[in-house]
């Protein structure tokens, strides 16, 4: 398996069960501005991350000026925290919609899967950046060694990802 595979699915089973995330996009005046959004799917890195937005909400209008994201995913119960940065494009594709439906989106839109304001957010990883952090006993235990010893404490495992 080569190594491009190898990191896609490393990122791929970081995210699994991960599916909300801090949706980070520049403004008109380029301030970055960050809101939670749900990753809709994740069939495989390679396909990129899917998001759903209203036609007029400021995350469309942001994408429409820079194609430049950051997602932040944390997942406390396993300690597992990761930085994705990619390229996001704005697609109209009811089909998709459908595809990607379920009846907890009608708290969004309330127009059903049929709602044509609806804005697919289909993002193209570029790079991921993780920490796993031990279990919270462990990292008590490493960090209170690290006090007494005067070492540096082990924190995890962290690594970057770049997909192609």
């Amino acid at each position: 398996m080569n190594e491009t595979i190898e990191d896609a699915e490393k990122l791929q089973d970081l995210l699994k069960g991960n599916r909300f995330t801090m949706f980070v996009t520049s403004d008109q005046a380029g301030q970055l501005r960050s809101r939670p959004m749900t990753t809709q799917t994740i069939t495989s890195i390679e396909d990129g991350l899917w998001f759903m937005a209203l036609a007029d909400s400021e995350v469309v209008s942001d994408i429409k000026l820079h194609a430049d994201v950051i997602l932040n995913y944390a997942d406390t119960g396993s300690d597992t925290y990761i930085g994705v940065t990619g390229k996001a494009h704005l697609h109209r594709d009811s089909g998709k919609v459908k595809e990607l439906w379920n009846p907890l989106l009608k708290a969004w839109f309330p127009g059903g899967p049929d709602d044509p304001s609806i804005t697919l957010i289909h993002v193209r990883v570029e790079r991921a950046d993780y920490w796993e952090a031990p279990p919270a006993p462990v990292r008590v235990f490493q960090y209170l060694k690290a006090i007494a010893t005067g070492e540096k404490a082990e924190t995890g495992s962290h690594g970057t990802i770049e997909i192609a």
